[in-house]
């Protein structure tokens, strides 16, 4: 079971990756939550996504997660405009999948259970 703590974390990821690709236009999109007793998944799948913006994902949310300080970095999802840059989504994610084919891109993202 979450903490209140951990349900608002979860909600504010899935709202910043909606404002992420509400900014860039995205009309069309779905997003998944899952989660087992190790891990959450977030899965977001796309008709198309341009490379340069796939590779400024990957850039931003593939970098070191840091569980030490992610009380105080949970605070800051909601109080600052990263809509087009997810500025601290990396923080909270573990690792990043991007699965293409010829009709869709599926990103998926995990985070471990602490």
């Amino acid at each position: 079971m979450h903490s209140n703590q951990e349900k608002k974390i979860i909600s504010q990821l899935i709202q910043e990756i909606s404002l992420f690709l509400m900014h860039h236009e995205y009309k069309s999109y779905h997003i998944e939550f899952n989660q087992d007793d190790f891990q959450e998944i977030f899965t977001i799948t796309v008709d198309h996504i341009e490379d340069e913006l796939l590779d400024f994902m990957k850039t931003k949310i593939k970098q070191e997660r840091e569980q030490e300080i992610e009380a105080y970095y949970w605070e800051l999802l909601g109080d600052i405009d990263s809509s087009s840059e997810l500025k601290i989504m990396g923080l909270f994610i573990d690792d990043m999948e991007v699965m293409q084919t010829k009709s869709s891109v599926t990103i998926k993202l995990y985070r471990n259970r602490v």
